[in-house]
């Protein structure tokens, strides 16, 4: 997405928000998923006491993910002269 922002021409507002609202309901989604199958991820391992760690981490998905949109925003407003 951050991508995105950067090149696109022109309706820079439009496409913050709706970049805004993708990325952040794709982390979502990517947390519901690790937090459900961090018992699985962590016995894969051969550590079953990294399941409260695979949650932890996968809270932070969701922030993670949407700091993406003002990283575009930023890059975009760089001179690339």
């Amino acid at each position: 997405m951050a991508d995105a922002l950067t090149y696109l021409p022109d309706r820079i507002e439009e496409a913050t928000r709706t970049a805004l609202s993708l990325v952040i309901a794709a982390g979502l989604a990517l947390m519901v998923v690790t937090w459900i199958f961090a018992p699985v991820i962590a016995s894969f391992f051969h550590s079953p006491d990294a399941t409260f760690v695979i949650r932890g981490f996968a809270v932070c998905l969701p922030f993670d993910a949407s700091a993406q949109v003002p990283i575009g925003r930023l890059t975009r407003a760089l001179s690339f002269r």
